[in-house]
């Protein structure tokens, strides 16, 4: 059943062009230099959704727990690069592989952009999980459902943390699994499928406001995390070099 991007509403239409993609249960939102949007990029991008969404199907056929495990499966050889990386993030994060595959098919159509236009800024969007590259500062909204600071703050972002992955998980609203009841936690790895595994994991971790303490602890001992939001009822936690604004 769809689900109602209400978030896609923070758009900066003067910076990017956007246009959307689905395939099945992949929707992205893309935004890219205006001039460097063309007609063409919808079919490019949408086959690249195709080959990478082949590729995870196929795979999973062969290896029917990588699909549903939540916990960290051993890698087969013949397991491509892609599905390589989510299966050692998930390893390094305590989750299972499938965590993290809305950010591999956004790192995916980023590696696609990129290829095709070295010079451009884009951000691409997949259920809440982004892959970006930007030149100056770049805002991105945060929403929850039962916060009270729903809609109403954005992280802003350096271009020193240019190219990331911004990757969020909910444990109160949306649809992906979650052990934890966290209204929204947010983190910045350079990899996007490294960043939304973290986000699954972190978000388990969360039964209640008091938990950000130990949270915060934990962020700051792994390198790969470069920054983090958690939020939970009317507490955040905030890490890395970041801020937070008003939108």
């Amino acid at each position: 059943m769809y689900q109602e991007r209400k978030y896609r509403k923070y758009r900066n239409s003067e910076r990017f062009t956007y246009f959307s993609v689905i395939v099945k249960e992949s929707d992205l939102l893309v935004g890219i230099s205006p001039r460097h949007y063309n007609a063409e990029l919808l079919w490019l991008v949408r086959e690249e959704i195709k080959r990478l969404r082949r590729e995870t199907e196929g795979y999973a056929m062969q290896n029917p727990g990588f699909i549903n495990s939540h916990v960290p499966v051993d890698a087969g050889r013949d397991a491509p690069a892609t599905l390589q990386e989510m299966i050692s993030a998930a390893v390094a994060a305590n989750v299972g592989p499938m965590a993290s595959v809305a950010g591999m098919v956004s790192q995916g159509v980023a590696g696609l952009l990129k290829g095709l236009y070295p010079d451009t800024e884009y951000v691409i969007e997949n259920g809440g999980d982004i892959a970006c590259l930007f030149r100056s500062r770049l805002t991105v909204g945060l929403e929850t459902a039962s916060s009270r600071i729903t809609g109403s703050i954005g992280v802003s972002i350096g271009s020193d943390l240019s190219p990331c992955g911004i990757c969020s998980s909910s444990g109160t609203f949306g649809h992906s699994f979650s052990y934890g009841r966290a209204d929204s936690v947010s983190v910045i790895c350079r990899s996007p499928v490294v960043a939304d595994a973290w986000a699954t994991s972190l978000c388990n971790r969360i039964s209640a406001p008091d938990d950000l303490g130990q949270l915060a602890a934990l962020v700051k001992s792994k390198r790969e995390i470069l920054a983090c939001v958690a939020i939970a009822g009317d507490k955040i936690m905030k890490y890395g070099d970041i801020e937070l604004v008003k939108l």
